[in-house]
């Protein structure tokens, strides 16, 4: 799938509910690593509001039973790349 193409399946979609800092975090881990849970301190990654979270993305089709990316998770990190950095302009997306 093209950049162009996840972009126009994440606007089809229509809006969905914002994603915190720290569910970017671990969508993020489990992106880069093999071993998620290396990469994060355990405090964080061990923590009831990081389980939900991961609870979450298998839900949602983000990551797989081992927490590794699906193909959706793979498209959600790459949109999320491919957020240009906000404008001075009262700090808004371009």
């Amino acid at each position: 799938m093209t950049m162009d193409q996840t972009l126009t399946a994440y606007r089809e979609a229509g809006p969905g509910e914002p994603a915190s800092p720290l569910k970017i975090q671990i969508m993020l881990a489990c992106y880069v690593s093999p071993n998620p849970q290396s990469i994060v301190v355990w405090s964080t990654w061990g923590s009831p509001a990081a389980k939900d979270i991961r609870n979450q993305l298998f839900d949602d089709g983000l990551i797989d039973e081992h927490e590794r990316p699906t193909p959706r998770g793979n498209a959600w990190v790459e949109f999320l790349c491919a957020t240009p950095l906000p404008v001075q302009s009262g700090w808004v997306r371009p």
